[in-house]
């Protein structure tokens, strides 16, 4: 399997993952041999399938979700007629628009790649490369839910449900759902020989428009490395574009601040925020 691989993910999510980073890595290399290789400026990097020529992730919809949406635009109307304060995340989903995982092994997934980059980041003395090494794994598996859950989202998490998983390295990672309204999640990953521990928290924050949904995990994730050294981020804000109506498209918008504590650096990652109600309509 790729070493990126979570042990104890479902074997559908499994392949799933094999399948979509072999279209990736379309010239053969192995995931290793990829994450090895430096940066070169103006290179032809080969693009993923899911990518849409404008930008973002173009979502595929083989339920033909649209109907759905309707309702739930429906239902938020109704609510707003009633007077009733608008909380999209306590608007009922139904099952045809609900993945098989659950919301903590989504979350698992925007961990995945701590293994190549956080032991990097363990190993180095040099603040900045230490930076480069943690803001490249925040970014590195932003698609990684994305392309597994389409236009379905992750099934809602139980209150006191529990997740875990362990790397072929020694990597571990505890997840928990602690509290059910608002929805909380916290999560701890332990690296190999005590290279770093990771702690962090999410509440997932969304906002649904006549033809939009946008949202993001509301947290900080906190790493403390071997040599005392502390880094956090935050995390990344989601927009979905088509709904209902031109092409569905996944782009991701606004800034991620990953910031060093222990010397005063920090890294920003900006995305664009160009996308809005007529966007590939």
């Amino acid at each position: 399997g790729i070493n990126a691989e979570y042990m104890g993910i479902k074997k559908k999510h499994r392949v799933h993952m094999e399948a979509s980073n072999q279209i990736v890595n379309q010239n053969g290399k192995s995931q290793s041999e990829v994450l090895a290789e430096p940066f070169v400026e103006n290179k032809k990097y080969a693009r993923s399938a899911y990518a849409d020529p404008s930008g973002g992730v173009l979502i595929t919809d083989e339920d033909n979700s649209i109907g759905i949406f309707f309702e739930v635009v429906r239902q938020m109307g109704r609510k707003i007629m009633e007077g009733t304060v608008l909380d999209a995340m306590k608007i009922s989903r139904p099952a045809k628009i609900t993945n098989y995982i659950s919301y903590l092994e989504s979350i698992s997934n925007d961990l995945i790649f701590c293994s190549p980059y956080l032991n990097a980041a363990a190993k180095t003395s040099d603040p900045v490369e230490r930076l480069k090494y943690v803001v490249s794994f925040v970014i590195g598996s932003l698609h990684k839910t994305i392309i597994h859950c389409m236009a379905k989202a992750p099934a809602n998490p139980i209150l006191g449900e529990t997740f875990q998983a362990h790397k072929a390295d020694g990597t571990s990672l505890y997840m928990e759902q602690i509290s059910h309204h608002p929805p909380v999640s916290i999560y701890s990953i332990y690296g190999p020989d005590g290279l770093y521990v990771a702690h962090g928290c999410g509440e997932p924050s969304m906002g649904v428009g006549l033809n939009t949904v946008n949202g993001y995990r509301q947290g900080l994730t906190r790493i403390r490395f071997k040599d005392g050294g502390e880094v956090s981020f935050t995390n990344a804000y989601m927009f979905v574009n088509g709904l209902m109506m031109g092409k569905r498209t996944l782009h991701y918008i606004k800034t991620i601040t990953c910031t060093d504590h222990t010397n005063g650096l920090t890294a920003l990652v900006t995305f664009s925020d160009d996308v809005n109600f007529f966007h590939h309509i």
